[in-house]
Order: C-alpha cells, then structure tokens, then sequence
C-alpha cells in the first residue's frame, strides 16, 4: 500500500516543507543545477497541495480558489509550477511573467541571490516562506 494512502494531504503538506528546506540548503552549498532544482521541487510540491487537499476531502474547489485569488505569493507558485511542467506561461497569474535568475556581481565577480523577478524583485528564500505561510494560514483558518 502507498505511504501517501496513509498520510494523505498532511504526507504532502511535510513533503513541501523537505523541499523548502533542501531548496534554502542549496541556495548556500550547491551548483546552480541543484539549486533550481529544489527551488521547482519545492513550488511544485506547494502548488500541488491544492489537489491533495481537494481529494482528501478536506477543502472545497471554492475555497481553494478564493485562496489563489488572494494570494500573490500563491499565484506566482502556481505559474512556476505549470512553466517547470509546460515548458512555458500559456496563462501567467501574474505579468509581467515570472523569471527565476541568479544575479551577477560583476564588482565582486561572483554570483548572488537567486530571485524571482515580475514586476519587482523577490527574493527566492522569501516567496517560498510567505507560500508555506499562506498555506499555513489557510489550514489553521480550516482548523487543520
């Protein structure tokens, strides 16, 4: 029998957390190829938890949607997910469309923070914790 039977949305839930913490791990230690690696890993597991919690029963397609609408953070999750599954933005949430880049010093000659770039610049470490809080929220707001 599959683990996940067992654990259902909460199984899910612990994954996204593993990834934001390997992701946040990497971001100091490791190649650029891990490093996106785990950061698609990590937006992946966020965004998908939305089905998990739909099949498990335990929120509606209404108020997963409501949720999405509100969050920023949530929507740009959403558009890394379906990018690093689709090849591209068929329908961005969010324009401009999201950009994952490393930055260059060149004063410094090294590379710096990845970011995620729309219209402003956010800082990777910090979208991942304000998706794990959004989602945070919405499960106490539930009583989960």
């Amino acid at each position: 029998m599959n683990r996940d039977w067992f654990e259902g949305w909460r199984g899910q839930y612990k994954r996204m957390l593993r990834w934001q913490a390997r992701a946040n791990e990497a971001l100091k230690y490791s190649d650029g190829d891990t490093i996106y690696d785990f950061i698609y890993a990590f937006f992946q597991s966020s965004y998908h938890l939305r089905d998990w919690l739909l099949s498990d029963g335990v929120a509606t397609n209404e108020e997963v949607k409501i949720l999405f609408s509100s969050c920023a953070e949530l929507q740009l999750c959403r558009d890394i997910c379906n990018a690093s599954k689709h090849l591209q933005y068929d329908r961005p949430s969010i324009e401009p469309v999201p950009m994952i880049c490393r930055e260059w010093n060149s004063f410094e000659n090294k590379y710096m923070d990845y970011s995620l770039y729309t219209d402003k610049r956010k800082p990777i470490p910090e979208l991942m914790a304000q998706c794990v809080k959004a989602w945070d929220d919405f499960l106490k707001n539930k009583g989960l």
